[in-house]
């Protein structure tokens, strides 16, 4: 149970508007026409889990991070590794990011190394700090080592990557699960899964803008991922198949974003043909096969700060993973939060309702057959951080 309520409590990434305004990197002086910068974060989080047996009401540290990032005219850089708590002090750490990119003209970028995946409308598919169901589905905040060619004008953007393994598992205390985003991974951690590697990912997007005027724009896309896959007991070898179409719109203050598609998983395992499993920040868990997913937010970014309170954004999330297995029950999770900066701090307040979702008061299983106790879960989680 220690290693549940942990994955609770960590399962987190920063949106990368709070991340570009809060707080003040270090300039590091080079010479040449390019700009290196130092940053990085130390975050802690409150969390009321009214699930929990005990320990419902914690305070703790949270993680720390490490950002460096370069830009010239011509060459880019980044890197991003964590250090994150579960029962001590950085027993859990990883590297998130790590790439290389080159500018080929204005409208083209290659890179190459540790980055996020281009599926879905973006690295972030809403603006909530916990995340919705997607990221536990290894489909948002995804990054995985491999090539990436970006084409990209004011209204149109191509995105395609080809990705030959997965992100990789790092320091931890699992054994395949010490990881930053969620990927197949060995079952050593439960007693009913499997082990499928993920290999030869081949992941594009497309999008274009369509520009009204100055109060209002969206944008519409789709994107598609496919993979080859190992079956690890068997060596049978699968495939996975995903493609979504997504949407984001802006009008004055208030913004929306739906995203809407299909996975199908061939895992090649004749003993667990409909559940794979999958593993993220030391949890090992479950997942349904085949499913159809779902994911809208809408929010409103308040123009002008007030006093020392900027970046002002409540937002209401909801994300689906409806099952295509008979029996297997749905996983929802509803959230409403809202973020802000106070000078250097980023702040995040988020309250939350899950059903079928093992990262809310579910289990190993939620996101395959389903709980057993399928009621709504209820979470109340704070982060505060201090960003440099």
């Amino acid at each position: 149970m220690k290693q549940k309520q942990s994955v609770t409590s960590l399962l987190a990434c920063l949106p990368l508007w709070l991340v570009s305004q809060a707080g003040h990197a270090v300039e590091v002086p080079i010479d040449g026409p390019g700009k290196l910068e130092i940053g990085g974060a130390i975050r802690t989080k409150y969390q009321y889990q009214d699930f929990a047996q005990t320990d419902k009401s914690k305070l703790e540290f949270a993680d720390s991070k490490l950002v460096i990032n370069y830009r010239s005219p011509t060459w880019l850089a980044y890197a991003d590794y964590r250090c994150y708590r579960t029962e001590e002090l950085c027993d859990l750490s990883m590297l998130v990011d790590a790439w290389v990119g080159y500018q080929l003209d204005p409208q083209q970028q290659l890179s190459i190394g540790m980055m996020p995946v281009p599926f879905g409308p973006g690295q972030y598919w809403g603006s909530t700090y916990y995340e919705g169901t997607a990221y536990n589905l290894g489909l948002e905040d995804t990054h995985n080592p491999g090539i990436k060619y970006q084409y990209k004008t004011p209204n149109n953007e191509l995105s395609l990557g080809f990705y030959p393994q997965d992100g990789g598992n790092y320091i931890g205390q699992s054994n395949d699960a010490s990881r930053f985003s969620a990927n197949l991974a060995q079952a050593n951690d439960l007693a009913n899964g499997t082990n499928i590697e993920e290999k030869n990912m081949l992941i594009g997007r497309v999008s274009h803008q369509f520009k009204q005027n100055a109060q209002l724009n969206y944008t519409v896309g789709a994107s598609y991922w496919h993979s080859t896959l190992e079956n690890q007991q068997n060596g049978q070898s699968g495939d996975r198949n995903a493609w979504n179409v997504f949407s984001s719109s802006n009008w004055k203050q208030w913004n929306t974003t739906l995203v809407a598609g299909q996975h199908r998983l061939d895992n090649q395992d004749m003993k667990l043909p409909n559940i794979s499993t999958f593993g993220a920040f030391d949890y090992s868990y479950n997942l349904a096969n085949d499913y159809d997913f779902y994911s809208a937010e809408l929010s409103y970014s308040f123009a002008k700060p007030y006093g020392k309170f900027s970046n002002i954004k409540p937002y209401l999330n909801y994300s689906v993973m409806d099952k295509q297995a008979k029996g297997f029950a749905t996983s929802q999770r509803l959230i409403s939060g809202i973020g802000f900066n106070y000078g250097p701090m980023g702040i995040f307040a988020e309250y939350m309702i899950g059903k079928n979702d093992a990262m809310v008061g579910g289990n190993a299983n939620s996101y395959a057959q389903g709980s057993a106790d399928a009621d709504w879960k209820k979470l109340l989680y704070i982060s505060i951080g201090y960003y440099f």
